[in-house]
């Protein structure tokens, strides 16, 4: 198997774990320690315990949007060294009925260091804004019966 096509299959496998919400699965595809890079700052997961806890809060944020399913809809992988991929993937979220959430971009930092590859950064593009706005879009939908007020 050529490296983008191990790349495919393992973002593959990544995406099954998250379609399920099971943050122990989905915790196994990272290397420790693992940095998350976005708007808000850096955090960095020393342990597997915070590493959990982090994908368990953005489990939890999709339950609240009634999340159904992650779907890649392009993956673009670039390799940096004989052990590093850089890997940007466009991600679509829809709800359980089916309708679009939201779409957003995410660079993964691969590594395979000889165990298969795995998660070592993350840099969150733009999802926190998307996410963001459909929470404002829901609780505006939510704040007004009948007609706005002027």
């Amino acid at each position: 198997m050529t490296q983008p096509e191990s790349i495919r299959t393992f973002f593959e496998r990544y995406n099954a774990a998250l379609q399920r919400l099971d943050v122990s699965a989905t915790a196994e595809f990272y290397s420790l320690p693992c940095s998350f890079i976005g708007n808000a700052g850096i955090v960095v997961q020393q342990e597997r315990d915070g590493l959990e806890s982090l994908v368990a809060g953005l489990f939890g944020r999709y339950r609240a949007i009634n999340f159904g399913k992650a779907e890649i809809t392009a993956l673009r992988a670039e390799i940096l060294s004989a052990h590093l991929h850089q890997v940007r993937v466009h991600w679509q979220l829809n709800a359980i009925d089916g309708s679009a959430l939201y779409d957003f971009e995410t660079i993964y930092v691969v590594a395979n260091f000889g165990n298969g590859h795995r998660i070592t950064a993350v840099i969150v593009v733009n999802e926190a804004e998307r996410y963001k706005a459909l929470i404002q879009q829901i609780a505006g939908e939510r704040t007004f019966i009948g007609k706005l007020p002027k």
